[in-house]
């Protein structure tokens, strides 16, 4: 309801997951009923967003809120004009601009140079245009600009925090807007979370999500990419016939919701250009999809009969229909329907192709780095990721938590400890810049038998096993888990001591480990209540050549130490 004095807009966690913005946006344009309404709401509006009360994770670090808010914005960029400056909407809008999961100083660090060109560009712009169709006269639209900018300057030097004094994460759950504390220091764990829920994987915090992978310029003259058109037919046909890939065991199809696929299938009977896909050609002529993975999915879901027609706009006779039961010129219009296919051609190197995909990714949810390597793996370092994950010693020693995991961080796990594994001297991590360039230079490894033979893989893939088997053996239910010493609480996956442990632990028979066992555990748990700079090697900025040799090195030197005891 709209009052002179203030209007809530309440948005629901079943709209955000759902991607339906019409409700909200409904209300947001009742702003614009008259100039007299529009003056009235100067300040105003409150957004609150319902049904993530339960999730220790601020609302703008979680993916779907951020999603949510991203595209409302393209619709209703006016937050400057109508947000009011006590409340924490404007912090919400403000946070879904800026990478996750930053600590506060980093935040500080990059607030202002995110966000300002949007500032300029967007919202004071549009913010003006509010303030002419209000008709407020320019000392009007100077006092709310100059409250508007003080309120922006304000938020980009936050006060600081002083040490050792950050509030209990339950405080801020009587702010509807914030449900979290501030960002905890190092040796505060954080659960990952998706769509929501929780994912069993502690949250890395890196100083920024753009900086983790360090990359060269791109040479123009190594850029290949073609422009063709194919009729859906010959595309459902290159699925089936395996000419064209739709990356096997991806999980994050189920993003998409019902309403999404039917819609997609109704503007293709209606006869409206999808938007352009991309694909990765290899030499040997097969295809893979970089961009349009759900689209096509869905596509091809639908002809071989997997789902029916629900929630449709327009074609309301067509409802509950699956493909078959369409009438013959309505299947005939889906698999004559032309789509354009910009192709990145063989000649492009892999980092280039990786890249393009990286920039050009406009699915619902975005993909991350594991998922994007996964797409654009080939089927041999994604069958030994499959076998790895699958293992019951991977299940056991990570309490089957990753199971499946719907962010693929069980396989970014596994490929960590491969990566790690495989490098002949831990200081030639050094080479390859970051993280992220090693696990892309290990999966194109594997997937090229010339570099890295069957028995090899065998070899490895047995070395994993036994790191798992022995991190089982020594950990228990805590394995790859923070535990320091004091607390029993069972912390989420850690990815940096599953692979740092993994590693470590796959040097050594089991025999040899047993009777080490409890000072190998006391002096890992002593490590991770206060050794600092261990404490940060596991936490934060994981990807830095200093961490990652410590956190090596200081469970090498536990387990060493331990046997040597003996």
């Amino acid at each position: 309801m709209f009052s002179p004095d203030h209007l809530v807009v309440v948005i629901p966690r079943a709209d955000i997951e759902s991607g339906d913005l019409r409700p909200t946006l409904d209300v947001l344009n009742s702003c614009f009923a008259s100039p007299e309404h529009a003056v009235r709401a100067l300040g105003s509006v409150e957004l609150v967003v319902e049904g993530y009360e339960h999730i220790p994770t601020e609302l703008f670090d979680m993916e779907p809120v951020r999603h949510f808010v991203r595209r409302m914005d393209n619709e209703f960029p006016y937050w400057l004009y109508f947000l009011g400056l006590n409340g924490s909407s404007l912090q919400l809008i403000f946070g879904c601009f800026m990478p996750p999961f930053l600590s506060e100083a980093d935040r500080q660090q990059q607030f202002e140079h995110r966000l300002w060109s949007l500032m300029e560009s967007r919202w004071l712009p549009a913010m003006q245009d509010v303030a002419g169709f209000a008709g407020l006269d320019a000392a009007q639209f100077e006092s709310r600009s100059n409250d508007v900018i003080g309120y922006f300057r304000a938020a980009a030097t936050p006060p600081a925090v002083p040490p050792n004094s950050y509030p209990d994460a339950t405080a801020s759950a009587a702010d509807p807007m914030m449900h979290a504390a501030p960002q905890a220091p190092e040796d505060t764990v954080v659960e990952e979370v998706f769509y929501g829920e929780p994912t069993g994987v502690e949250i890395e915090r890196e100083e920024d999500e753009f900086g983790q992978r360090v990359s060269t310029p791109w040479d123009p003259d190594q850029i290949r990419i073609s422009t063709r058109t194919f009729s859906l037919r010959n595309v459902l046909d290159m699925i089936d016939d395996g000419d064209l890939e739709l990356a096997p065991d991806f999980q994050r199809n189920r993003v998409w919701k019902g309403r999404q696929k039917s819609r997609l299938i109704e503007s293709l009977l209606l006869q409206i250009p999808l938007p352009a896909f991309y694909f990765a050609e290899d030499r040997g002529g097969m295809f893979r999809v970089v961009d349009g993975l759900q689209r096509l999915s869905t596509v091809h879901e639908y002809v071989q009969g997997r789902f029916a027609l629900d929630d449709l706009e327009y074609l309301d006779a067509e409802l509950g229909k699956g493909f078959r039961d369409l009438d013959a010129p309505l299947r005939r219009r889906l698999h004559n329907a032309q789509i354009v296919v910009h192709v990145i051609e063989p000649s492009t190197p892999n980092r280039v192709k990786y890249d393009i995909f990286k920039r050009i990714n406009t699915g619902g949810e975005p993909l991350n780095a594991m998922e994007i390597r996964h797409c654009m793996s080939s089927a041999r370092s994604r069958d030994l990721l499959k076998r790895c994950v699958s293992a019951d010693v991977f299940q056991a020693a990570t309490a089957g938590v990753l199971r499946d995991h719907v962010r693929m961080n069980d396989r970014e796990a596994v490929l960590r400890f491969l990566a790690f594994y495989s490098l002949p001297d831990l200081q030639e991590y050094d080479a390859y810049s970051s993280l992220e360039n090693l696990l892309d230079a290990t999966t194109e490894r594997i997937d090229d038998p010339r570099q890295v033979s069957d028995e090899q893989l065998a070899s490895w893939y047995a070395a994993f096993e036994r790191g798992m088997a022995n991190a089982r053996i020594i950990f228990g239910d805590y394995a790859f888990r923070r535990w320091p010493a004091g607390s029993n609480r069972r912390s989420p996956i850690n990815r940096a001591l599953l692979e740092s442990w993994g590693v470590v632990l796959a040097a050594y028979r089991p025999e040899t480990l047993v009777p080490a066992r409890e000072r190998i555990v006391a002096e890992a748990r002593k490590a991770m209540a206060k050794n600092s700079d261990y404490i940060a090697a596991i936490s934060s900025s994981t990807a830095d050549p200093k961490r990652v040799r410590i956190r090596f090195e200081v469970a090498r030197r536990i387990v060493e130490d331990a046997v040597a005891g003996l």
